[in-house]
């Protein structure tokens, strides 16, 4: 396990902590190449914390512990230190919230304004209560005698209805608006939605390997195939695939065949499609 002088090195970078631990056991990186199937190539990028040339997080994850748990490092600590550093907490940011002291004479002059406002505000209202109280009450206006002489309407019942139209017009009118034919408006028919094709992909080992799978984003799976082992697999997006052995697999997506790149022995990463 990991020296007494390494437990104080924790708030080192997983990087530099990965790579500190493998030279006190006095370990090349060939050798934990060899026995964690990962390149040199990502090792370094690993010790180097180059974080854009990485694959995706879930991976580094799984690549971390691989190489920790062959140079007896703490797992958890490498995981923790490198989502530490690729997702930092904000540093707090200090604010002086002391209000500023106004002066003596800004204060008065805002006092001595706002009592004087005060004071108009008063008096009119004063002003205003006395105007009502005072105010002579309005006389009635006399009826003018012509006013009051005005002739009576006549009622409803006896207006003149001259120029009302007859029932028989009023019939014929509506007997020709029903000849006009009626238009008739088509049915709308809306487009049937069609299916969203799946992503059958098949894979066929062809040497003993491991597979870690994402299918549309989700949960990974791993898998450790043997010879002529095959495993079917469907996804509607698609698959991130980390392959321990690019030589050992065959893949096709939709019965068409999918090139691994890299050979074989060699830790790869693969989008598809």
């Amino acid at each position: 396990m990991v020296s007494k002088a390494m437990e104080e090195t924790k708030p080192l970078s997983f990087g530099r902590y990965l790579k500190a631990v493998r030279l006190e056991k006095a370990m090349a990186l060939e050798e934990v190449s060899k026995e964690t199937r990962i390149s040199v190539r990502t090792l370094l990028f690993i010790e180097n914390e180059e974080h854009d040339k990485l694959p995706p997080e879930v991976f580094v994850k799984g690549f971390l512990r691989a190489y920790a748990r062959a140079v007896g490092a703490d797992e958890d600590l490498a995981v923790q230190a490198y989502l530490s550093d690729r997702h930092p907490r904000p540093e707090p940011v200090w604010t002086d919230n002391k209000p500023e002291r106004a002066s003596t004479k800004r204060f008065w002059l805002r006092l001595g304004l706002s009592l004087g406002v005060l004071a108009c505000f008063m008096a009119l209202t004063i002003c205003g209560v006395q105007l009502m109280r005072n105010e002579p009450e309005k006389k009635k206006l006399p009826v003018s005698p012509a006013a009051q002489n005005l002739p009576d309407e006549k009622p409803f019942n006896q207006l003149d209805t001259a120029r009302a139209p007859d029932k028989p017009e009023v019939e014929n009118i509506a007997e020709e608006t029903s000849k006009e034919p009626l238009s008739t408006v088509a049915p709308v028919v809306l487009p049937e939605k069609k299916g969203v094709e799946k992503l059958y992909l098949n894979i066929t080992a062809v040497e003993k390997t491991w597979i870690k799978v994402i299918i549309d984003g989700q949960e990974p799976k791993e898998y450790t195939l043997k010879p002529a082992d095959k495993l079917d697999l469907e996804a509607f997006r698609g698959y991130s695939l980390l392959i321990g052995n690019a030589g050992g697999l065959k893949l096709s997506l939709n019965g068409r065949p999918v090139g691994v790149p890299g050979k074989s022995g060699q830790v790869v990463t693969l989008q598809i499609p």
